[in-house]
């Protein structure tokens, strides 16, 4: 992009940016609740809102969503949140805008409207979507910090990592946990029928879920070694990952992410593997943390879904074939790798096949190094991560105007673990 158009461009989201912030001073707060995730309905937002139902929370509750609103009722019933009022609006629609200067409480993952420091009065949590293990924000040039009230984080150890990546002081650091880890604990009849389902005559669920490399969509990057597949093979080895899959009656469930140019491409799906994406899990109404509970195995890289996982304590392989190549575009927060790796960092598929028969075998010499790594990364507690952060928030039954703007340090919360 020219560097002129670039820079107007810039000037005019910030002008925007002022322009907004003026008119959420403004506007009365009235103690509604706003959620806007990325991708639409997240793990995220529904744990929030299984929260409030337990507490009774009797104010509003508004998800902005990036598309036509008109079907998130339908799917709010598949989703299990029938309970609760939801009130769909488009992020960008007047009754959105609206809503989001209305409320008292914004809960987001990726910023909402412009990005702007909250006003006086108004709470914003950035949710976020996944304890960092590549560089963000501060680390990566051009990229924009979301401003918020308060970040989340999973443990003391990561409240250090993003106060690094993003500059923010510990008063602004929530060691609660993440909200959608929850559904890694519980999961639905519904999800485990439908895992059921997906698993067909196999014996065991893989699911492979990789960060993406060249993105489609947000902050546009170029890490690593970008493949244009889904799964990052070539042809031939594709061909010996189904034939050792049929082998050992393992069904993979493949998870682009949804910010790849690989998500949404065609995958042929069979006895022996399948492709889910944002689309499948909305017209399912499932939360892909509720299916990923199912996994026996979970295979990845430097996605943030490894530290979740550890929350299950079952094996995990990363396959990093790119591994040089990322750290010399993008960078790691978290090096060497390898000392904080759940499992076998491997660059090969020749290596990925050895790791995945010593699985299927029954050999596990990573257990006592993933519970090592939960006590340091998502360490337990007595609650789940969502009533953690409603209560560190002192967010109650009662509906309240006036949001509680000085929650408790990092660490003061953390998440429950199995």
């Amino acid at each position: 992009m020219n560097r002129g158009v670039f820079a107007a461009k810039g000037a005019i989201r910030r002008f925007a940016a002022a322009v907004f912030r003026l008119c959420d001073i403004l506007v009365p707060k009235d103690g509604r609740i706003v959620l806007v995730t990325n991708p639409d309905g997240d793990d995220q937002g529904a744990a929030v809102c299984m929260a409030l139902e337990k507490l009774r929370w009797r104010g509003q509750i508004h998800w902005l969503v990036h598309q036509d609103p008109a079907p998130f009722a339908q799917w709010q019933q598949r989703r299990g949140l029938g309970k609760k009022r939801i009130r769909f609006s488009h992020l960008y629609s007047l009754r959105g805008i609206w809503a989001y200067f209305r409320a008292s409480y914004v809960f987001y993952t990726h910023g909402a409207l412009f990005n702007y420091a909250p006003p006086r009065g108004k709470l914003v949590v950035n949710l976020w979507h996944g304890m960092p293990i590549k560089k963000i924000w501060r680390g990566v040039p051009g990229s924009e910090l979301p401003l918020s009230t308060y970040l989340l984080s999973t443990s003391a150890f990561f409240s250090t990592v993003l106060m690094q990546a993003s500059g923010f002081g510990p008063d602004k650091l929530l060691a609660t946990g993440l909200p959608r880890n929850d559904f890694l604990s519980t999961a639905r009849p519904a999800c485990v029928e439908h895992a059921t389902r997906l698993r067909g005559s196999a014996d065991r669920l893989i699911f492979f879920m990789p960060t993406y490399r060249n993105s489609a969509r947000g902050f546009m990057t170029q890490d690593g070694t970008e493949t244009n597949t889904v799964l990052g093979l070539s042809e031939a080895d594709a061909v010996l990952l189904h034939s050792w899959l049929q082998g050992n009656r393992c069904k993979l469930i493949v998870k682009p992410h949804p910010m790849s140019i690989n998500a949404g491409k065609a995958f042929e799906d069979d006895a022996h593997w399948a492709m889910i994406d944002e689309a499948s899990l909305f017209k399912d109404g499932l939360g892909l943390y509720e299916l990923l509970s199912q996994a026996d195995l979970l295979v990845t890289d430097v996605s943030s879904v490894y530290v979740d996982f550890l929350v299950t304590q079952r094996p995990q392989i990363l396959y990093f074939p790119d591994m040089q190549r990322y750290e010399e575009t993008r960078g790691l927060l978290l090096h060497p790798l390898e000392d904080f790796a759940p499992g076998p960092v491997v660059r090969t598929f020749p290596e990925l096949l050895a790791q995945l028969d010593a699985w299927i075998s029954g050999e596990d010499p990573w257990q006592a190094r993933r519970a090592q790594l939960r006590d340091l990364m998502i360490p337990a507690s007595t609650q789940c991560a969502a009533d953690s952060l409603l209560a560190v928030l002192e967010i109650q039954g009662a509906a309240a105007t006036k949001p509680a703007l000085s929650a408790k340090p990092a660490g003061a919360g953390r998440r429950i673990l199995p």
